[in-house]
């Protein structure tokens, strides 16, 4: 008998209204989810839609597909023509998610330590727990700082950013000198880069969150921390 995994994640960052509302959308697809036994319905390219490509997430059971839209219609409103049409799909718009804001300045070095009620018996307790992050890239320095026991998985095209990547990642398992505590000084991390480079406000996909989600999972990790602003989706 196949077992599930399940893999608990927190997430950090406001959410704002929908993601076409600030544009922060592919503004020509919209995205359908299904479950990997199920076969798109038949008539999915009728009116106009045409499928761009379909990714295989086995991890998750699921497989999600990009959808490009008819010329002249609007995300939202293909995403209801479709729902009408097939009320059994999970449809949404093609979500982009921004970094979520490093360099807050803490009370004290302990500060994020303490609001979770962090104690130095939980850090001897943890041992070498995996733990996952989705986010930016780590920087070098990070990287190399935590050696061994670091794991990458990209799921963008590389030379994005690379600052609150390795702000999450030094918090969580170290690899940086400083006054701030680490949670699991001898964790291993998985870390999921899920942004590209994209100027001045590099932009994640949905797409890429959902792969970096089934990375983690293959992984056998237990928990992930995702640290993104945008929508719901």
């Amino acid at each position: 008998a196949k077992t599930k995994h399940r893999l608990w994640f927190w997430y950090f960052g406001p959410a704002s209204g929908r993601a076409d509302a600030r544009g922060d959308i592919v503004p020509n697809e919209i995205l359908v989810m299904v479950d990997r036994r199920t076969a798109l319905p038949a008539d999915i390219e009728t009116g106009g839609f045409r499928v761009v490509e379909t990714r295989e997430l086995a991890s998750l059971d699921l497989s999600v597909t990009r959808l490009r839209l008819p010329v002249g219609l609007d995300a939202e409103t293909a995403r209801s023509i479709l729902l009408r049409r097939h009320p059994e799909l999970l449809v949404d718009v093609h979500g982009l998610y921004r970094a979520a804001a490093a360099g807050e300045v803490l009370a004290a070095p302990d500060a994020a330590m303490r609001q979770i009620a962090w104690s130095d018996a939980l850090t001897a307790c943890a041992g070498p727990v995996a733990v996952g992050m989705i986010d930016t890239a780590i920087d070098s320095a990070t990287r190399q700082g935590l050696g061994g026991r670091l794991v990458v998985g990209s799921f963008a095209e590389p030379g994005g950013p690379t600052d609150h990547g390795g702000v999450i990642a030094s918090l969580l398992a170290g690899g940086r000198a400083g006054p701030v505590p680490v949670l699991l000084p001898s964790g291993r991390l998985y870390a999921a880069d899920v942004f590209g480079p994209a100027g001045d406000q590099p932009l994640g996909s949905v797409v890429a969150v959902a792969e970096a989600l089934d990375w983690l999972v293959a992984q056998g990790v237990p928990v992930a921390g995702v640290s993104l602003e945008g929508a719901p989706n």
